[in-house]
């Protein structure tokens, strides 16, 4: 056999080169480029809907807080901020009160409900979280989706003083509910089994005061129940909300709390955050505004 010369097979090799490659190779490096992009873009927007749901999570944090101040500050929660005035409008943002038979209360109307209109049941109001009068910025005031949290108040929390602050009782229940459940989510959600913040399994058991005087709301990526800050509408709830869903949009003494499930009938992205009263006074106890039961009984 004959050995090619150094030139021969340069030209030989030179010639392999050109020809460049085949469909066949080139169809496998486009394979493997698409699911490159493909797993690329799946984790980008992994991590834009992580980053909404912990910006969303954030403001709900920095909202609670200004509550708590607030509440140091003037003995009571505020009432809600009416969702049918919208940004750049009078009173956007605002609580809205009137007195009633010399009782601080909260107004019905724009919006706005509570045991007066009869929307709500007796004992809380409905709305959105007043920024404006507990000092939170409008860029907080909106979830990562841009829509307004919802803030539900118990009406005794807005009526209170200084003097009666002691005797603060909620009467919001957090519940959990691990699907499969119940035909009919709301038929679940006796305190018994799966009520969050109950003190013991007994039906309506509030003993050690842990039923909550206000919640806030953000209503997720699907924003069904929640409110447009420039629109009076709220985002219907009609083909993008679960059942657990729309006990949080609903006009209730009730609210889950459950997992992130992105999709199905037991799809759920709501973020909800209760306020129990010993948050609210635990502030004025330490600054001994508020006298707690031990100084009480050593006095």
């Amino acid at each position: 056999m004959t050995i090619p010369a150094n030139s021969d097979l340069m030209v030989a090799t030179a010639k392999r080169s050109q020809r460049g490659f085949s469909l066949v190779e080139i169809a496998v490096v486009l394979v493997i480029v698409g699911l490159a992009l493909g797993t690329g873009i799946a984790i980008l927007q992994s991590k834009i809907k992580q980053g909404q749901i912990d910006a969303s999570k954030e403001r709900v944090e920095v909202i609670q807080k200004a509550l708590v101040a607030y509440f140091s500050q003037n003995s009571r929660l505020p009432c809600p901020a009416a969702p049918g005035i919208v940004r750049g409008a009078a009173g956007y943002n605002a609580e809205r009160t009137t007195l009633v038979l010399g009782l601080l209360t909260c107004t019905n109307g724009t919006g706005l409900t509570n045991n007066i209109g009869g929307a709500m049941p007796a004992g809380a109001s409905r709305g959105t979280v007043p920024c404006q009068t507990i000092g939170v910025p409008e860029e907080a005031c909106t979830d990562a989706w841009g829509s307004r949290f919802t803030y539900v108040v118990t009406n005794a929390a807005v009526q209170i003083s200084a003097s009666t602050v002691g005797s603060l009782r909620g009467n919001l229940t957090l519940h959990k509910i691990t699907p499969p459940a119940a035909a009919n989510p709301v038929n679940a959600l006796a305190a018994t089994g799966n009520q969050i913040n109950a003190c013991s399994t007994t039906v309506d058991d509030n003993s050690c005061n842990q039923a909550a005087v206000a919640m806030v709301i953000s209503h997720g990526a699907n924003q069904g129940g929640g409110f447009a800050p420039s629109s009076a509408a709220v985002y219907a709830t009609a083909g993008v909300v679960s059942a657990y869903e729309l006990v949080n949009a609903a006009n209730g003494l009730q609210f889950i709390q459950n997992d992130y499930v992105e999709t199905g009938a037991n799809s759920f992205d709501d973020i909800v955050l209760a306020v129990p009263p010993g948050e609210l006074t635990y502030s004025l106890t330490q600054s001994g505004a508020l006298k707690s039961a031990n100084v009480l009984m050593n006095e």
